[in-house]
């Protein structure tokens, strides 16, 4: 995925994401585990990410989040 579009489009993509459910306080199932997202989505290097915690374990990690997601928020970002 070609990423240089997040800096003109990054904040517009994560407040679509945020609108989807990936937001603060919000719970998530990626990856076959569920997380507590900690913080709102944010660019980051090759993509979109998102602090969540495990409730396993409370620990707290950048989980970055899967193309298809960005491909739902943007259909055209995987033109990009």
């Amino acid at each position: 995925m070609n990423t240089e579009w997040l800096g003109k489009e990054g904040s517009k993509l994560c407040d679509r994401l945020k609108d989807l459910g990936f937001a603060k306080s919000k719970r998530i199932r990626m990856y076959g585990e569920e997380f507590e997202v900690v913080s709102d989505p944010f660019p980051v290097a090759g993509g979109i990410a998102v602090k969540a915690a495990s409730p396993r374990d409370r620990s707290t990690r950048t989980v970055q989040l899967p193309r298809s997601i960005l491909q739902i928020a943007d259909p055209k970002s995987g033109d990009r």
